[in-house]
C-alpha cells in the first residue's frame, strides 16, 4: 500500500478530482458568514517517488467566481456543474471552461430544488429535482445545451423509494 500524500490548499474544501485525475476543483472559502467565494481549478501533477507519489497542485488553471455546492467536472473536462441556492430554491449551473460561458440549466419554482449534478461519460448531465411531494431525475445533453427529457419520477412511500 502506498503512503498517503497530503498537499496544502488553504481556504479550499469539497475538492473533487476530474475523471482523468489531471484536475482538481475546490470550493474557495472566505466569504461573509463563511460563504463560498467560488471555485479554484488546479492542475494535478503526480510524479512517482519511491513507494509513493509527489503531488503538485500549485498551478491554478481557472477560478470561477460563482457560489455553489460541491462541483462536478465532465469527463472531457470541458464543463463544471454545480447547484446553488437562491433562498429556499436550488438551481443547476453549468460552466463551459472552454468559453467561460455560464448556463443556468433550471428555472425552479419557489421551494423546489435541483440538486447533485453528475456527468455520464458521454457528457450527459443528470440531476435530481425535488419539491415537497415528488422527486425527479433529469438528463441534460451538454453537446447541444438543452434539457431533453424527464427520465424517472420517484416518490416517497413509507420511507422507501419507488420508481413510478
Amino acid at each position: 500500500q502506498l503512503r498517503p500524500v497530503i498537499v496544502d490548499s488553504p481556504f479550499e474544501g469539497d475538492s473533487v478530482l476530474s475523471p482523468s485525475g489531471r484536475l482538481v476543483i475546490s470550493r474557495l472559502a472566505g466569504g461573509p458568514e463563511g460563504n463560498s467565494l467560488g471555485y479554484v481549478i488546479r492542475e494535478v501533477a503526480a510524479t512517482r517517488s519511491g513507494d509513493s507519489y509527489e503531488i503538485d497542485i500549485s498551478r491554478v488553471v481557472a477560478r470561477l467566481c460563482i457560489p455553489g455546492a460541491k462541483a462536478n467536472i465532465s469527463f472531457d473536462e470541458r464543463f463544471v456543474a454545480t447547484h446553488q441556492y437562491e433562498g429556499d430554491t436550488a438551481i443547476i449551473l453549468l460552466v463551459d471552461l472552454l468559453t467561460g460561458e455560464q448556463h443556468r440549466i433550471t428555472d425552479m419554482p419557489a421551494g423546489a430544488k435541483a440538486l447533485f449534478p453528475h456527468f455520464r461519460s458521454d457528457n450527459w448531465l443528470y440531476f435530481y429535482q425535488s419539491n415537497s411531494v415528488c422527486f425527479f431525475i433529469f438528463i441534460y445533453d451538454t453537446r447541444i445545451l438543452a434539457l431533453l427529457v424527464t427520465c424517472k419520477k420517484i416518490s416517497h412511500l413509507n420511507r422507501k423509494m419507488m420508481v413510478v
